[in-house]
């Protein structure tokens, strides 16, 4: 018989509540005092994609917890941005000092102010429709053109369509490659 679990319904509890505020998983498995490499063993065999899987059992049932609990802490800090995307009402109290007929009076007044955070409905955008706001990259090629396509075959590119979509040789954002050995010492080319 191996030894006993270290998942206890304590320790469940205590990692979901963590991913339910919106932690990593690795926080959450710290902040029950177990490492993330045991978490992420145990969610497998519950999902049985380890060895020693163990569908329908402890296993699973954690397995199914933790990504309820990943979806409420999700849904939490999405409704957070939300609320500063769109907006929300902030309530302040105003104290007014007069001179009045008897000499001095106050008067206390609320007033309500709608407060948006810029940054939140920009996270939302940028996340959302990531084509039109997310961020743009600017590549520069500093080097030799031959060099360049090397490079990318050799991390995959030419899978991906990067080299495939070239006819002839390597040309960056219209502008063909030096035509001679004296022309090698081109300003760098921009794609």
């Amino acid at each position: 018989m191996g030894r006993p679990t270290k998942l206890t319904d304590t320790v469940q509890a205590a990692i979901c509540e963590a991913l339910r505020e919106g932690n990593y998983l690795s926080t959450s498995a710290a902040l029950a005092g177990v490492s993330g490499g045991v978490v992420n063993e145990w969610i497998a065999r519950g999902k049985g994609t380890h060895a020693r899987g163990d569908p329908g059992g402890r296993y699973a049932r954690f397995a199914e917890a933790v990504e309820h609990a990943r979806a409420i802490g999700e849904a939490r800090l999405v409704a957070i941005v939300q609320r500063g995307a769109t907006g929300y009402d902030e309530e302040t109290e105003e104290t007014v000092v007069s001179d009045g007929p008897d000499g001095h009076s106050t008067t206390s007044r609320t007033k309500t102010v709608r407060r948006f955070n810029s940054a939140d409905a920009r996270w939302l955008l940028e996340r959302g429709h990531t084509q039109r706001w997310g961020p743009s990259t600017k590549v520069e090629h500093t080097g030799h053109v031959e060099e360049t396509r090397r490079i990318i075959v050799e991390i995959g590119g030419a899978g991906g369509g990067v080299l495939d979509s070239l006819s002839g040789p390597l040309a960056i954002g219209g502008v063909p490659p030096p035509s001679s050995a004296e022309d090698q010492d081109e300003p760098p080319v921009k794609f």
